[in-house]
């Protein structure tokens, strides 16, 4: 059994050993393999508090790759399970933009995040771009899923507790 201080986000993925699942904590980002008892660290962890991992986006495509959002480092993203990270911080350039409520994408290279306070970004492989045509100046993303049927993005406001639909990605 393992406690944990504050968990902020668990999400899973099927893989062909069975279901993985990723828990966002105040201390970092913590996986449970199949057939494990136990969360173990992964490598993003000792994080401060107030840059816990708020958000995390697994490629159910490729299991291998995850996406973590923080509060406050921004968005870090793994492409061997969570051995190892790297910042993808181009175009988020406030302390706004750094902190990473939720994530989502939709498998076919596009990727979304919703911050607290500043809206929607898009990334387009190299750097993030604002993406919030139509919210309102400083958005507090509270829900943010990708259509599996019209590949629209659905963003949920803590603010004024609206949905708002935007077009297609980058």
């Amino acid at each position: 059994r393992t406690r944990f201080a504050q968990a902020q986000v668990l999400t899973s993925v099927l893989t062909g050993t069975g279901e993985v699942f990723y828990l966002g904590t105040d201390a970092g980002l913590f996986v449970l393999r199949p057939g494990a008892e136990t969360w173990q660290p992964t490598t993003l962890t000792g994080l401060q508090p107030a840059d816990a991992v708020w958000a995390v986006w697994v490629d159910a495509a490729d299991a291998e790759t995850i996406y973590a959002g923080t509060a406050g480092k921004g968005v870090w993203a793994s492409k061997d399970g969570g051995t190892t990270w790297t910042a993808m911080n181009e175009g988020l350039d406030s302390a706004a933009a750094l902190t990473i409520n939720k994530l989502a994408g939709d498998g076919a290279g596009h990727l979304y995040a919703g911050t607290w306070g500043d809206g929607v970004y898009a990334w387009d492989g190299k750097a993030w771009s604002r993406f919030s045509e139509g919210l309102s100046s400083g958005a507090k993303v509270w829900s943010l899923a990708v259509d599996p049927k019209t590949g629209s993005l659905l963003v949920g406001l803590r603010d004024d507790q609206t949905y708002r639909r935007q077009g297609d990605g980058p």
